[in-house]
């Protein structure tokens, strides 16, 4: 992801359980919350023409090392991916989040940096899925 998604400078697979199931630690780039650090389990599933992503925060023995960052959590977030009946080339996206910051952070702050960081996040996706498809 980072090589598409600009607001990750790391990520790094702590652990695979299965083919669609893994632990991730996560490094944000600067953001106007500061740099944080999650450390996910984070599932895919593909049901129909739907995709649905869906993580939370894990729970290990031995964490890896912060950066110099804050660890943040993920709580239960999906997304889901669903095509539109009758336009082959429009999907929908429901991104339902639920994240722990950590630190003091002003919820008029958090209010206008989670959609953004969001809106940001599915153009980066966008773009990544447009240059990498298959004619």
């Amino acid at each position: 992801m980072p090589r598409w998604n600009p607001s990750l400078s790391r990520v790094e697979v702590l652990q695979r359980l299965g083919e669609d199931t893994l632990v991730t630690h996560e490094v944000t780039a600067t953001s106007p919350v500061g740099r944080r650090d999650f450390v996910s389990v984070r599932h895919r599933r593909r049901a129909q023409a739907a995709v649905y992503l869906v993580g939370t925060a894990a729970r290990l023995e031995r964490l890896p090392a912060q950066e110099d960052c804050v660890r943040a959590e993920t709580r239960l977030s999906c997304i889901a991916l669903q095509p539109l009946a009758g336009d082959p080339g429009c999907t929908r996206v429901t991104w339902l989040l639920s994240v722990d910051l950590k630190g003091w952070i002003p919820a008029a702050v958090t209010d206008r940096v989670l959609p953004r960081c969001q809106a940001d996040f599915i153009g980066h996706l966008r773009r990544h899925l447009s240059a990498t498809a298959r004619p």
